[in-house]
């Protein structure tokens, strides 16, 4: 059934104030650099945003290019809040030092979010920027002496795989509330670097390190909405947004991006891909209409409020969990997949294994078609039901690490560092033999709650008091 029928609300929204950077990173999904030259206005911006808060949407992330070169970004952060909406930035932290983060959160700044893709060097070389990795710890320093919350949005190629760990401990380390880890999406300059973007047969090996670090951390790690997927580790890496499996690109139904000069689209990460065509998923410009008007159109946002099963294509098509994740991330699928099908997905990576043929005299055939899912619409009861087969030994085990410092597709629009509680049920008891990437043995075990509110792929930095405030 389609959801065009549905009253739409949108939760999130990431306004692109600028494509203006002041980096030439190596990665950008958005090619940032120079601002284009139609760019909102203060008081159009302001306008938007009044019209945002109208529409119901609690909270709203300033994204770029750099937020901070433009010269009003404090008058558009107290807009916002002027507007009732909690406010959150994305920063690459070369201007955020301690009078910038003061002046930030008078101005009304809920948290700021600072980009950092690896230790030290790893860094530097990805945003070609020598020296960036200490402007950014200053930065964190700074916020956190001036009392602003910070998260930490991390992209993973194959250039830093080996640093997830060493990101993450850093970021807890410094006082951060969150960290974001999504893979990078073949986009934007990554093009130019295809050898360093993740491959299919990478995925599952790094599926099983995230969940890893989101178990082995008192900090709270987001995954991003391009990771995963149906995979024997998917209840532990949607674990913070309080469900048990990915529930399907949420743009344009529950989720919001405007670009700097006006025009709307369900998400920012809605880009072309490296291949020929790549649609652009506009849905119209606030300068010649309202928000309000674009949001309720008859139509708009057809991909996913008419949604239904025949949109996908090829593997996604025939997937037993494909009313479920829709295919996953609609800009993965627009990127690297044609837009009909999602070739970084965990469970379709383990399902196409050899893995299947090896273990079929240990594992009974009941037992295997409940690991891969046939026949159910949902997703496992638990990491442990599919641990006997996804944890057995594989040609491949998945990611490169050690690989040196390269490209990843950063748009900065596609992550989710919202600070709302853990409360998922995920009980996982297993061992891991992933060729030096994530070996041991892990444990979690809690308690089943569930939240009502389930955050999606978009950068939507806000307060550890939303928790409370749901």
């Amino acid at each position: 059934m389609g959801h065009e029928a549905q009253e739409h609300r949108p939760r999130r929204c990431v306004f692109e104030v600028t494509l203006a950077c002041n980096l030439g990173c190596a990665h950008c999904g958005s090619r940032a650099g120079r601002a284009r030259d139609d760019e909102l206005e203060t008081t159009e911006i302001a306008r938007v945003l009044g019209e945002l808060s109208g529409l119901g949407c609690p909270r709203v992330t300033l994204s770029g290019g750099e937020v901070m070169l433009r010269p009003d970004w404090l008058d558009l952060v107290a807009a916002g809040r002027k507007a009732g909406l909690r406010v959150g930035m994305i920063t690459n932290g070369l201007a955020l030092d301690r009078h910038a983060a003061r002046a930030a959160k008078e101005a009304g700044l809920s948290a700021v979010g600072l980009s950092l893709d690896g230790i030290g060097p790893t860094h530097d070389r990805l945003r070609r920027c020598p020296g960036l990795s200490e402007r950014v710890l200053a930065a964190m320093e700074a916020a956190v002496f001036e009392g602003l919350q910070f998260s930490v949005v991390t992209q993973v190629s194959r250039a830093n795989i080996a640093e997830l760990e060493a990101v993450r401990d850093l970021v807890a380390a410094q006082g951060g509330f969150a960290w974001q880890v999504q893979p990078s999406i073949a986009m934007g300059e990554l093009c130019a670097n295809p050898e360093l973007t993740l491959r299919s047969r990478d995925i599952p090996g790094l599926e099983r390190q995230v969940a890893r670090l989101v178990k082995g951390s008192r900090l709270r790690v987001d995954v991003g909405d391009s990771l995963g997927y149906f995979g024997p580790k998917e209840r532990t890496l949607r674990k913070s947004l309080g469900r048990a499996c990915f529930g399907g690109c949420q743009a344009g139904l529950t989720v919001i991006g405007i670009e700097s000069n006006g025009n709307v689209k369900g998400c920012l990460s809605l880009q072309p891909g490296c291949g020929p065509g790549g649609e652009r998923f506009v849905e119209g410009n606030v300068r010649r209409e309202s928000l309000g008007d674009i949001w309720r159109r008859s139509g708009a946002f057809a991909y996913n409020r008419q949604w239904s099963v025949e949109n996908l294509g090829g593997f996604c098509r025939t997937c037993e969990h494909a009313l479920a994740c829709r295919g996953g991330c609609l800009s993965v699928r627009v990127a690297s997949g044609g837009g009909t099908e999602n070739p970084l997905c965990a469970h379709r990576q383990l399902a196409s294994e050899p893995l299947k043929t090896s273990v079929a005299a240990s594992v009974a055939a009941g037992v295997l078609a409940t690991v891969l899912g046939a026949g159910s619409a949902g997703c496992f009861g638990s990491d442990a039901d599919a641990t006997a087969m996804y944890d057995a030994p594989m040609e491949d085990s998945g990611v490169d690490s050690g690989v040196d410092a390269g490209a990843d597709a950063d748009t900065d629009t596609d992550t989710d560092t919202d600070a709302d509680s853990d409360t998922d049920a995920d009980t996982d008891s297993d061992t891991d033999s992933d060729a030096g990437v994530d070996a041991g043995t892990d444990t979690d075990t809690g308690s089943a709650t569930g939240m009502p509110l389930y955050d999606f792929a978009m950068i939507g930095i806000t307060t550890k008091e939303d928790v409370s405030r749901g």
